[in-house]
């Protein structure tokens, strides 16, 4: 900060907001801009583009207009600043003096409410106590928050970890020191953790969340989750200038209640990126609300039976009913994003337009919870806060039919519904026509008939008549302005004419900011109602979108069992959508502690079966219909893969470190509950070293206790396993041999693969003929080099000794090398080279 110098009351104002928020970028609001000075600009100028400036030649300083506020402070979060905005807190023109300012909110990369409908930022708290780990997640711009508690144990870490690389916060507050997944801003300030009174803590919660006690949540006694929550609530109060009354979506995120998915795992099976996921199959929402519901249920599926049964129903509810499930989304249609107007309502930052789509989504709540309560199979939304809400709807429809983007624009009320502020309108009409009066009436009187009344910003009103012609004016007007053709004056009766609309104006503005202040207080007061109703909104979204993919798809209600597994039918949901022709596969089995070893070609479709297995166990356990004509299988707990081939550069890891990685965490997380998919383990490394740790695999996986293990490979020797372990199962891609080649059915069915068909692949794949034809001459070479063995299949079996293994060992260890001349050593080298060479032709 510079000081030796003589500030201006203006700028001892800003230093000392600037000393409230010493570690932000203070924006500070200068009538039409925001100005940032001194040591804040020097460092913004560059990052925004910006052209350093100064009012005395020695304080620099730079602006942003008010209404890009947004897009510039990004731009800082952006490069890792925190800003700080300091707004007017009185209108210039009335105030008596320097204007008050105040900072009303700082905005950090984990608590900024964006003005667009895009991803939603993420504040998020990691809490260690004595016995265990809290984490907390806020979603200020949506009105959700996410908790989740577990143990010190290692299986609980980790699955705390994957929950919260999921989540994936912008910003974060921990007092844990261990590594969790890199994610977002950390903020280190033990002020946050100091211990409060247990009563005291309660209250302070209770308030917030907007409830008479905790016990809704269950969380009355659970003291961790509750301290992690009041760190949350003292950073966003501290930095938002207010408390976020809107944060009453609480969802718990219990460890065993959930499916577990790593974000590995999640982008292995493309669940929810890009359109050609699992998500984007589904995604018939009506709303953003429910379109981010959807895709935290694809991703976080449930274990709990009864809540999948709640959600079961109700998707086979709106099945059966398509005409009650038409009429509903043509009214969620009208709804909007309301969680997220509703957030940016009770955070000060909604506009207008937040306001008036906030009224349409309440005024349609009334019959969408009719219909939802007549259907009976999902909860209805309380009375008490759908009568609320619909009294506020109706509130709400008073905006003009073109409603303004700001507050201080207008015409902001309709006309009709405000009696005082449709006089004060008159009125100005009145005076604007009085205005259109004069102006005719001085042109006749003057005789200039160009004469024409004008308004400056500055000067206010004036008749502008051409230079030629000032000399024929009228000597009651006053010369006011000289432009380079034109002269402009005023009189009397324009001066008067002037305040008269000038009063007028300040009477209608003054009714429109009051209406103004009215809207945002109402909605604000019920801003935890809102963000429940839109919680509700978009469950009954999520719901009503399943059941209009499994119509439009052909999908099929799920039953679980602790039975024996049938899946008839099973196709994938992404690549049936694609595939002009999918061919489908059944998966039967006694027993799902069993390990099943996939084998056959490339493109075949094992990794296809896998995915198509694992999808499908998702879409049930998240509630919904199956791509399958028939779907009886158990709970999981977990779906834990390794799939595809990855590297991690920046660690410095190779494809085959990752690969061990990662199957050494399967085999600590799987459980008898658990689906794990491997494919294709150990060919990062070489093929005797592969096949070794792919058979260890195999039979850690394949006990009495495993888990449903799928292990796809082209170690053809695995399938021997069948034979001596009861829990190993062999299951083959078919291939027909036809009169052109091999064909592909892309089915899968029981059995073991007779050979690779890798040349065949490559031919399909259009390597140049002449090369196709020569690898097929290798081959031919490797198989005649090895024993005939007794089976049906020619695949190289890397266990069986090379045939001239044994000579070569048994004349080296006749040799006396100390005994050999040079001549002699290579003579004996060369003979054996040309035995092998022989060999090989």
């Amino acid at each position: 900060m510079t000081t030796n110098r003589t500030m201006t009351p203006m700028l001892e104002q800003y230093f000392r907001l600037k000393a409230e928020q010493p570690e932000a970028l203070l924006m500070f609001r200068l009538g039409d801009f925001y100005e940032l000075f001194d040591a804040d600009a020097q460092v913004a100028a560059p990052l925004l583009d910006l052209q350093l400036t100064s009012r005395d030649g020695r304080m620099p300083m730079c602006g942003v207009p008010h209404h890009a506020l947004n897009q510039y402070a990004k731009k800082l979060l952006e490069s890792g600043y925190m800003v700080a905005i300091a707004e007017q807190m009185e209108d210039p023109a009335q105030a008596k003096g320097l204007v008050e300012r105040q900072i009303v909110r700082v905005l950090t990369p984990g608590t900024v409410i964006p003005d667009d409908d895009g991803r939603s930022p993420r504040l998020a708290v990691r809490y260690r106590h004595r016995q265990g780990l809290v984490a907390v997640m806020a979603e200020l711009s949506t009105g959700s928050l996410h908790i989740a508690e577990v143990g010190l144990s290692r299986a609980e870490r980790q699955s705390l970890a994957d929950l919260w690389a999921l989540w994936a916060p912008d910003e974060y507050l921990s007092n844990d020191s261990e590594d969790f997944p890199e994610v977002g801003t950390r903020v280190d300030e033990p002020l946050y953790f100091r211990r409060q009174d247990r009563t005291e803590m309660e209250r302070l919660l209770t308030e917030r969340l907007g409830l008479a006690g905790l016990r809704r949540w269950g969380l009355e006694d659970r003291i961790p989750v509750q301290e992690a929550l009041l760190i949350l609530w003292r950073y966003l109060e501290r930095m938002q200038r207010r408390t976020p009354v809107h944060l009453t979506d609480v969802r718990i995120h219990g460890i065993g209640q959930r499916l577990a998915l790593s974000p590995r795992a999640v982008r292995q099976l493309d669940l929810v990126d890009g359109p050609h996921s699992l998500l984007a199959q589904l995604d018939y929402t009506m709303t953003p609300m429910g379109a981010r519901r959807l895709a935290e249920w694809v991703q976080h599926p449930l274990t709990d039976k009864q809540a999948i049964d709640q959600r079961q129903a109700a998707v086979s509810w709106w099945v059966a009913h398509p005409l009650e499930r038409a009429d509903l989304r043509e009214w969620l249609r009208g709804v909007g994003d309301l969680g997220r107007r509703g957030a940016r309502m009770a955070m000060g930052v909604g506009r207008p337009r937040d306001a008036a789509g906030i009224g349409q989504a309440l005024r349609a709540l009334p019959k969408i919870c009719r219909l939802v309560e007549e259907q009976g199979v999902w909860q209805p939304l309380e009375d008490v806060v759908m009568q609320d809400l619909a009294t506020l709807g109706e509130a709400l429809d008073v905006f003009s039919e073109t409603v303004p983007a700001r507050w201080e624009d207008g015409p902001l009320i309709r006309a009709g519904v405000s009696d005082s502020l449709d006089r004060c309108r008159s009125l100005l009409e009145d005076q604007r026509g009085a205005l259109l009066e004069l102006e005719q009436k001085e042109r006749e009187r003057s005789g200039i008939g160009s004469l024409r009344v004008g308004l400056h910003r500055t000067f206010g009103y004036y008749l502008e008549v051409t230079r030629s012609q000032a000399k024929t004016v009228p000597s009651d007007w006053h010369r006011r302005q000289t432009t380079a053709h034109t002269e402009r004056f005023t009189s009397e009766a324009l001066s008067a004419l002037e305040q008269a609309i000038r009063e007028a104006e300040a009477s209608v503005s003054a009714e429109e900011r009051a209406w103004a202040e009215r809207i945002q207080a109402s909605v604000r007061e019920l801003a935890g109602p809102i963000s429940v109703a839109a919680s509700w909104l978009a469950d009954v979204d999520a719901l009503t979108a399943l059941a209009e993919a499994a119509v439009k798809h052909g999908y099929h209600c799920p039953q679980f069992s602790d039975g024996p597994l049938l899946i008839r039918g099973l196709r994938h949901p992404v690549l049936e959508r694609v595939l002009s022709h999918y061919v489908t596969s059944d998966l039967r089995m006694s027993s799902i502690h069993c390990t099943l070893i996939i084998t056959g070609p490339n493109m075949g479709g094992k990794s296809t079966f896998m995915r198509a297995l694992a999808q499908n166990v998702i879409l049930a356990q998240m509630g919904s219909w199956v791509a399958a004509e028939e779907y009886q299988a158990p709970l999981f707990d977990a779906v834990l893969t390794r799939m595809g081939a990855d590297d991690d550069l920046v660690r410095g890891q190779s494809t085959f470190m990752v690969e061990m990685e990662e199957v050494a965490a399967i085999l600590h997380q799987a459980t008898s509950a658990s689906l794990v998919l491997l494919d294709e383990l150990g060919r990062g490394t070489s093929t005797y070293d592969g096949l070794a740790i792919a058979e260890a695999v195999v039979e850690r996986l394949a006990m009495p206790d495993g888990p449903l293990a799928l292990f796809a490979t082209h170690y053809h020797e695995l399938t021997q396993m069948a034979d001596d372990m009861s829990q190993v199962m062999n299951l083959t891609v078919e291939v027909l041999e036809g009169p052109q080649g091999p064909v592909f059915t892309h089915r899968v069915i029981p059995g073991q693969a007779s050979r690779s068909y890798g040349i065949e692949v490559a031919r399909l794949a259009g390597l140049p003929a002449s090369l196709v034809r020569r690898a097929e001459h290798h081959l031919r070479q490797w198989e005649g080099s090895m024993p005939t063995v007794a089976t049906e299949s020619p695949q190289l079996d890397f266990f069986q000794p090379d045939p001239l293994a044994g000579p070569v060992l048994d004349a080296l260890r006749a040799l006396t090398p100390d005994d050999l001349s040079p001549r002699e050593a290579w003579l004996w080298i060369a003979e054996w080279h040309r035995r092998i060479q022989g060999q090989e032709d």
